[in-house]
C-alpha cells in the first residue's frame, strides 16, 4: 500500500494568529481519526518559533519536519519575479520525498516541485474594511490574490461568504474553487479544575468571556461601552477577555482601550488575562454565562466553533458570516448598537440560559468528509 504523502504549512505561532495555529493542528488531529489505511504521511513545514510541540502531542504515526527558514533576499527577488514572469525563480526544496500536495500554500514558499498546490483564502476583510489596513498592505493583499486568481491550482474557502467575496472580486479567476468548512475536535479539558483557574484569574463571580486577539476589527470597545451602560442596571456585571493584546496594524489600540477602561472606571467589571494556555481558555468558556463575538468582521470564527463544540450560548454580531455558522444557540446584535448588546448583557445575567442540545459531531463528520475528497482524493 503506497500512502499520499502531503505537505502542511504550519508558520507562525498562537500570538501571531491563533486561528491559523488551531486550524492546522486540528487538521492533523481530524487526520488522524482516518482509518489507518487513509492515513496520509504528513509533512509539517515550520518555522523556528512555530509551537510543533503541540503537533507531537497529537501523536501522529506518520509525520516528519522540516524548518522553513528562507533567505529574505530570495524572498525579495522571488516577489519581484513573480510580478513580472508569474513564476518563482528561486525554488524552496523538499528533505526527503515530494509530497503530493501542500496545503494551504502560498507562493512566496515556492516550492515549485510539490505538484499540487492547494490554497486557503479564509476571509477577504481588506475589502470589506480598508480603514484597518495600510495602503501598502492593501495593494499587497489584492495583487496576491489577483495573482492566484491567474493560477489553474486549487483554491479553498472556509465560508460561502469568504467564496462569494472572491468570485465577486476576481471574475476572471482560472481555479477550482472548493469550500471547508471547519469544525474541531476539542481537546480534552476536565482534568483541569474551574475553581482553581477562577482563583488563579481573580474572576470572583459568574462572569461572560470574550476569548479574541486585540486587534481593532475585534471590536472590543462595543463591548466595553455595553459594560458601563449595563453596570447601570447591573452593578457585579463581569466581563473576562483573553487574547494576545499586541495589534501590529495599531500598536496603540490596546492604549485606546485602557485610557477608556481607566476613564470610566471598569476596573471592577472586567478582567483582561492577556495570552493563556488553550484548555484553561475552554474551562473559562465552559463555565461562563454566555461568550461574546463583537467582531466587525470574520472569516470562519474560531471562538464560533468552540461555542458549538461546547454547546455553549453565544452573543456574536450580525455579520453574514455569523449566521452562516450557527444557527443554534446564539443571540444576535447589531455589530455597533452598544445599548442593544447592553440590554443582552442584563438579560443573560439575570436569566438562566436554556440551550439546545447539539450533536457537534455531525460537523465534524462534514469536515472529515471534505478534508479527504479536497487533500487526499484529487
Amino acid at each position: 500500500m503506497v500512502r499520499k504523502r502531503i505537505a502542511l504549512v504550519f508558520i507562525g505561532n498562537y500570538k501571531s494568529w491563533s486561528g491559523g495555529i488551531i486550524y492546522i493542528l486540528n487538521l492533523i488531529q481530524t487526520f488522524n481519526e482516518f482509518e489507518f489505511e487513509s492515513k496520509p504521511e504528513i509533512l509539517v513545514i515550520h518555522s523556528q518559533d512555530s509551537p510543533i510541540e503541540d503537533i507531537i502531542k497529537i501523536n501522529y504515526p506518520f509525520i516528519e519536519f522540516q524548518l522553513y527558514n528562507p533567505n529574505k533576499i530570495h524572498l525579495l527577488f522571488n516577489a519581484v519575479s513573480r510580478r513580472i514572469l508569474g513564476r518563482n525563480l528561486i525554488k524552496s526544496k523538499i528533505l526527503g520525498q515530494i509530497p503530493a500536495s501542500i496545503y494551504p500554500y502560498n507562493a512566496h514558499l515556492a516550492f515549485e516541485d510539490i505538484p499540487k498546490k492547494i490554497y486557503w483564502i479564509p476571509d477577504f476583510q481588506y475589502l470589506h474594511l480598508p480603514q484597518m489596513f495600510s495602503s501598502k498592505e492593501l495593494n499587497s493583499t489584492f495583487k496576491r490574490h489577483l495573482y492566484i486568481s491567474t493560477l489553474s491550482d486549487t483554491v479553498v474557502f472556509s465560508s460561502n461568504d469568504a467564496k462569494n467575496d472572491y468570485v465577486t472580486n476576481f471574475p476572471d479567476f482560472k481555479n477550482k474553487l472548493e469550500l471547508l468548512k471547519f469544525a474541531q475536535k476539542l481537546p480534552e479539558f476536565n482534568q483541569l479544575d474551574i475553581i482553581t483557574i477562577k482563583e488563579k484569574y481573580k474572576v470572583d463571580r459568574p462572569y461572560f468571556f470574550v476569548p479574541n486577539q486585540f486587534w481593532k476589527h475585534k471590536n472590543h470597545i462595543t463591548v466595553l461601552k455595553a459594560i458601563k451602560q449595563a453596570r447601570k442596571n447591573y452593578k457585579d456585571l463581569l466581563v473576562v477577555f483573553t487574547g494576545n493584546e499586541n495589534d501590529h496594524r495599531n500598536l496603540l489600540h490596546i492604549v485606546t482601550l485602557r485610557n477608556y477602561i481607566i476613564e470610566n472606571e471598569l476596573e471592577t467589571n472586567l478582567r483582561f488575562l492577556g495570552f493563556i494556555d488553550r484548555l484553561e481558555q475552554l474551562v473559562l468558556m465552559n463555565n461562563s454565562i454566555a461568550i461574546i463575538q463583537p467582531s466587525l468582521f470574520e472569516g470562519w470564527s474560531t471562538v464560533v466553533e468552540d461555542a458549538k463544540a461546547l454547546n455553549k450560548h453565544i452573543i456574536l454580531s450580525d455579520l453574514p458570516i455569523h449566521k452562516e455558522q450557527i444557527n443554534l444557540n446564539c443571540t444576535f446584535f447589531e455589530s455597533n448598537n452598544v445599548s442593544e448588546l447592553s440590554e443582552k448583557l442584563i438579560t443573560f445575567a439575570n436569566t438562566k440560559t436554556q440551550v439546545i442540545s447539539y450533536d457537534y459531531n455531525k460537523n465534524i463528520l462534514d469536515f472529515k468528509i471534505r478534508l479527504q475528497e479536497i487533500l487526499l482524493n484529487n
